[in-house]
């Protein structure tokens, strides 16, 4: 669903963050956004709707690889790139006769992300975890991600 219309096509273009912290009282998340066009603006979101604004740049990231090339002009592959973020805690809870478990991720600056599981993907995800863990602890390299 790539969206249109005048709003659209005049959006502006953002290149980095280049400050991101709180208000005083922490009710708010405060980003210093800077533009293509070389313009910087601060912009605040209300902490409790901070992990909306994150589901929502998900979705729309997701949207985004649907419509772009698969692959870079020379045919290598697109890089798809996510930052690790450092976690505090994690959570897991499900509902009796529910066909998923809802894992609560919470990053270190306290922001909680909810997680919708599949049943059938959690034994995957279990194993995988396993095997990084195993990994990690053996010291040695990885062959592959």
């Amino acid at each position: 669903m790539p969206v249109s219309g005048s709003d659209a096509t005049n959006a502006r273009c953002i290149t980095a963050v280049i400050h991101s912290g709180s208000d005083d009282s922490g009710q708010h998340v405060k980003l210093e956004l800077n533009f293509a066009d070389g313009g910087r603006q601060w912009i605040e979101i209300p902490y409790s709707r901070a992990g909306v604004v994150i589901e929502a740049i998900r979705f729309g990231s997701e949207i985004a690889k649907q419509h772009r090339s698969p692959g870079t002009p020379g045919g290598q592959p697109m890089p798809e790139l996510s930052s690790p973020q450092a976690i505090e805690g994690v959570n897991a809870n499900a509902y009796p006769g529910a066909d998923f478990v809802v894992l609560r991720v919470t990053l270190a600056e306290g922001v909680p992300l909810d997680f919708r599981i599949p049943l059938e993907s959690v034994a995957p995800i279990q194993e995988r975890l396993q095997l990084a863990v195993q990994l990690a602890q053996s010291g040695k390299p990885s062959s592959a991600h």
